[in-house]
């Protein structure tokens, strides 16, 4: 839905539609290479670091950013061919990249491995005691979590010191909480890096002991922005609503 918004700014007049959708088409890439930058420093750290980038980790990372919930897509379903991509660019006037042989993912993951940054508040959290304890009745208001989640809990949550560590009920419904105390400014933009890296909850698939990772937020983040607000993401926004009160 928001590729779409982004894809139809601007209208169409008289003898000129090819201009528009060229307008409309960069419009699109512009505002998802912002969503790139702001939301995944995972895979701009992995890629962009890179001494040289090919068609082909462009391909990868592209498969990355638009990885969904429930299955890893066909690469021939989300990306464009290799002669679509150069066509695409020369129409458009985009300089295109030469072809490069293709790195050592293995030796290049070692490389720039991201390391967990030692810190009091991970989180940057502002919260007080009594914000967390409303914060604490939202999550098991709408049962986020396998389990019921005590003031003391979330605190050690929002330190990334869990006494325990929490299965995810519905990984929207987190990605939509974090998100929206992150947009109140009450916690870090980069909640979805301190998750992953300090391994706070385990993933909704009760088969395999998988703690989430930056993927699985990612995703889950990119999935609550074509549904609407309700059920449970209403009672979830209105408790961010009145947080500041408490």
């Amino acid at each position: 839905m928001v590729d779409f918004y982004n894809e139809n700014v601007f209208l169409s007049v008289a003898n000129d539609n090819r201009a528009i959708a060229r307008l409309n088409e960069r419009n699109k890439n512009f505002h998802i290479l912002i969503e790139l930058l702001q939301t995944r420093r995972d895979l701009v750290t992995h890629y962009f670091g890179l001494e040289h980038f090919t068609l082909e980790d462009f391909k990868e990372l592209n498969k990355e950013f638009n990885i969904t919930d429930t299955a890893l897509l066909d690469e021939e379903d989300c990306l464009d061919s290799e002669e679509n991509v150069v066509e695409k660019a020369l129409e458009e006037g985009t300089p295109v990249l030469p072809v490069i042989e293709k790195v050592d993912k293995k030796e290049v993951k070692e490389r720039f491995h991201i390391p967990v940054a030692e810190t009091e508040n991970p989180f940057e959290s502002v919260l007080t005691d009594g914000q967390i304890a409303y914060l604490a009745d939202c999550i098991n208001d709408v049962k986020m979590f396998n389990a019921f989640v005590t003031t003391e809990e979330l605190k050690a949550i929002f330190a990334c010191k869990p006494k325990a560590i929490l299965r995810s009920n519905n990984n929207r419904l987190i990605a939509f909480f974090f998100s929206g105390l992150s947009a109140r400014e009450l916690i870090t933009p980069n909640w979805q890096s301190v998750i992953a890296n300090y391994q706070l909850f385990f993933s909704k698939d009760k088969n395999r002991e998988k703690y989430m990772n930056q993927s699985d937020l990612s995703s889950a983040t990119n999935g609550i922005k074509d549904l609407g607000i309700e059920g449970k993401y209403t009672t979830i926004n209105n408790y961010l609503k009145q947080v500041k009160k408490h």
